[in-house]
């Protein structure tokens, strides 16, 4: 919640909205307002992507900001490029409270769900 405004239809009085999002019922007509915020979740990448190639987040299409993050129904890709002498085994991106993998839209791609995800890249040693 981003803010909650408890005013009269009428116009002119309005009640005073505690901290905790309480208020005191007035002794006139109301009408409450409250506006919500985008829930901003952060994408981690696997560790192991540095240790054997690098990996670029998109957001939309833009560089990845860790400070904004992502929000639900954002398009993320997650551009994999391994080290020489090395290539992608696995690539894999689940939601981090139950494991849940996440559907990938043309193998690097996905739609950001409600939650926080984990990308999780495998390396194995080119042929």
């Amino acid at each position: 919640i981003d803010s909650i405004v408890v005013t009269n239809p009428g116009g002119g009085k309005h009640a005073t909205v505690n901290a905790d999002g309480t208020f005191t019922m007035p002794d006139f007509p109301i009408k409450i307002i409250v506006t919500f915020k985008a829930l901003v979740s952060p994408v981690y990448v696997q560790k192991n992507i540095v240790e054997y190639g690098t990996a670029e987040i998109l957001v939309n299409g833009n560089p990845y900001d860790p400070s904004t993050g992502a929000t639900e129904g954002d398009t993320i890709t997650v551009n994999v490029t391994p080290l020489n002498g090395y290539a992608i085994d696995e690539f894999i991106v689940f939601t981090i409270s139950d494991s849940q993998p996440v559907t990938l839209i043309n193998g690097n791609t996905f739609i950001m769900p409600f939650e926080d995800v984990r990308v999780k890249v495998t390396f194995k040693l080119e042929n």
